[in-house]
């Protein structure tokens, strides 16, 4: 679920295999972790903690989160509980602070709640439709995979919105627009930030303009959201 997401994944059966990763160059930036597993190194980029409440084991789950925020004050934690009554939740209410994603969920509950967790950290995309179902269709599949999205029905609505102080990270559009193109839509945005991660959705007719624009990624369509996530993380 976690790379139907978009985020690639490492993997590791115990603590030990786990902090080899860790203790490695590998870019690490969310452990997503079973809390039976003893240990916990402070030394690399994790920025969520995402653990199951009630686990076997000698070290219980408010005892390893301490040691976790010991080592790295800034750590979010999510947990992640199918009971109503346990560490974290007290007649029917969390505690102060507390994020709860409660099972059995879905993966876009599960891409909705780390969003949220990590919300200073998400990259904002502008999605250039024309056609509304399809903009909404897109626009649900670009938040499931947890970035923030803004949406525009055509060119000149996403040049207002790339004039303003707006934060927008990647320009998300179809070729086939009214009035201006995709691809000339891209032109201008890149000229206005020219740090603009740009997709272009392209059918096989379209294929010729986004070959002819430099740094741009193509994503042939129709497309799922497998193929979206790939294009949007950039593999």
């Amino acid at each position: 679920m976690v790379a139907d997401l978009g985020f690639a994944v490492r993997e590791a059966a115990n603590a030990l295999e786990a902090l080899a990763i860790l203790d490695s160059d590998a870019r690490i930036d969310i452990l997503f972790t079973d809390i039976g597993l003893p240990g916990m190194r402070g030394d690399q980029a994790v920025d969520l903690l995402f653990t199951d409440v009630v686990m076997p084991g000698t070290m219980k789950t408010p005892a390893f989160v301490r040691e976790a925020r010991s080592l790295r004050p800034a750590l979010t934690v999510l947990y992640t509980s199918g009971y109503t009554e346990n560490a974290i939740v007290h007649h029917g209410r969390l505690d102060e602070g507390v994020s709860l994603l409660s099972k059995p969920y879905a993966k876009a509950d599960l891409a909705r709640k780390v969003a949220a967790c990590l919300i200073d950290e998400r990259q904002a995309v502008l999605i250039v439709e024309d056609e509304g179902l399809v903009r909404a269709a897109a626009v649900d599949m670009v938040a499931d995979l947890g970035f923030a999205v803004r949406e525009a029905a055509n060119a000149l609505e996403a040049l207002a919105i790339l004039d303003s102080d707006a934060r927008i990270d990647i320009l998300f559009t179809d070729i086939g627009l009214p009035g201006m193109r995709g691809d000339d839509l891209a032109k201008q945005a890149r000229a206005k930030r020219p740090d603009l991660r740009i997709i272009l959705a392209s059918g096989y007719t379209d294929r010729g303009a986004v070959e002819g624009l430099a740094d741009v990624t193509a994503l042939d369509k129709p497309y799922d959201a497998g193929a979206l996530a790939r294009a949007l993380r950039g593999d």
